[in-house]
């Protein structure tokens, strides 16, 4: 992917970008990054008396039942402009969730302008505001070129924020270490991330629902932080009843951009035998002959 010196700031599809994972993108800032995480005022953080075990195994179970997920979806977005302005947005549309493949709709009185999503492999964002589909590799794109496309992290990044993502079996070499903050009383764990520093998974003591992820870099400092909130039952077919957050509250402290997500009507894409994640819905060439003409840029073209 082709990298060049100068931030993107595309707020109205950039943000639309992000919330495909409840993200909003905005103008970077050269500012340091957020506060220092789960650093407790009262001292140092303590080891918890839950088990690794434990947790793994409740967290893991819930998220195993949601490998399909349909929901209604409802954004607002706030961001400072170029200017130091404070702006905001929204839009409705549908999040779609077939694991590992994600796709989301968003527009206004039910006219979609913009088509996010991703599969295994392959990451895409269609506007209708410009007639272009962007598309690349998961494996091209770093931290830094996902912001110059507006995005704050590689989209294969994205369902660690939404709780989307499994915990590492225990029993494993690198099995996580359990802490407890004494000022919340929430159970900490820290997870690796693929391009350095780490994942901050914060988990309610009693439900042992995720409440909190934060991306930190390596020097200690959140990047972005996203809020989960009013966990609702579903009943997945053939599957277990078990619980999804609908409300996401992501924040970037670099840039003051904010995003709230709120999803409705969830389910599991079936209604009845209508299966409401086909596969169309993620897959890219589809999208563009279905909703185009777009201009097609690869972004993993070599720049010429």
């Amino acid at each position: 992917m082709s990298k060049g010196s100068k931030t993107v700031c595309r707020h109205a599809v950039a943000a639309a970008a992000i919330i495909a994972a409840a993200f909003l993108g905005g103008c970077r800032s050269n500012q340091p990054s957020g506060p220092m995480v789960f650093a407790p005022t009262d001292g140092e953080l303590r080891p918890a008396s839950l088990e690794y075990a434990t947790l793994a195994r409740t967290h893991n179970a819930r998220v195993a039942q949601l490998d399909r997920l349909w929901g209604r979806a409802h954004v607002r977005m706030a961001w400072i402009d170029e200017e130091g302005d404070r702006q905001e947005d929204g839009g409705e549309g549908h999040l779609q969730w077939r694991r590992p493949a994600m796709a989301l709709s968003l527009g206004k009185l039910g006219e979609p302008f913009v088509w996010i999503g991703m599969d295994a492999s392959r990451f895409w964002l269609l506007s209708r505001r410009d007639d272009v589909a962007q598309v690349g590799t998961h494996a091209s794109i770093t931290l830094d070129e996902a912001s110059r496309l507006g995005l704050p992290v590689p989209p294969a990044e994205l369902p660690p924020m939404m709780g989307l993502a499994a915990l590492p079996e225990p029993g494993t070499r690198n099995e996580p270490t359990v802490h407890e903050d004494p000022a919340s009383g929430r159970i900490g764990v820290q997870l690796p991330r693929r391009e350095g520093g780490y994942w901050q998974l914060e988990f309610d003591p009693e439900r042992l629902h995720l409440v909190r992820v934060a991306m930190v870099s390596e020097d200690g400092f959140e990047l972005l932080t996203s809020d989960l909130t009013d966990y609702e039952r579903i009943r997945p077919r053939g599957g277990e009843e078990t619980e999804v957050p609908t409300r996401v509250l992501v924040l970037d402290p670099r840039s003051g951009a904010e995003l709230s997500l709120s999803l409705g009507s969830v389910d599991d894409g079936w209604a009845g035998r209508r299966n409401k994640l086909p596969d169309a819905a993620f897959d890219f060439e589809s999208l563009v002959e279905l909703q185009g003409p777009f201009e097609v840029v690869d972004l993993d073209a070599p720049a010429g």
